[in-house]
């Protein structure tokens, strides 16, 4: 089984309402800016999807794997090498982009750790012959 969160824009009703009619087979549930499903198999053409969708900021595939009691556990045990096969063949630098979303104001500090973190595994995976850059959002 496959999770995806669609990230919903500022119409949250009309655009959830959009997923929930299109993805009903897949018995999608909204929590907060983001609906939820999980599907039997990979979803087509993600980007197609997400021009298709208005109000859809982003689609995100979750990795299969061990589930963490903790954002924290699970960045610590992000290992390169587990990541790698989820990355497509290219010639040119990839982009890990950083993107943080909470209702209340993010501590510096962990935006700090989360930044060392994906820094760290950008140097694992230019070791394995990926070329990476990594992108942090704006505040």
């Amino acid at each position: 089984m496959i999770s995806y969160a669609f990230q919903i824009g500022t119409q949250r009703e009309i655009s959830a309402a959009e997923i929930f009619v299109r993805f009903q087979q897949y018995n999608p549930t909204l929590q907060g800016g983001f609906v939820i499903l999980h599907a039997d198999d990979i979803l087509p053409d993600p980007q197609q999807m997400l021009d298709s969708l208005g109000g859809t900021i982003r689609i995100i595939e979750a990795l299969p794997g061990k589930r963490y009691a903790t954002w924290q556990e699970a960045l610590q045990q992000l290992d390169a090498k587990k990541l790698l096969p989820f990355l497509p063949e290219s010639e040119t630098k990839m982009l890990i982009g950083i993107s943080l979303f909470s209702k209340n104001k993010i501590p510096h500090r962990t935006k700090r750790f989360i930044f060392s973190r994906a820094i760290a595994l950008k140097r694992e995976l230019t070791k394995l012959g990926k070329k990476i850059r990594v992108v942090n959002s704006r505040d």
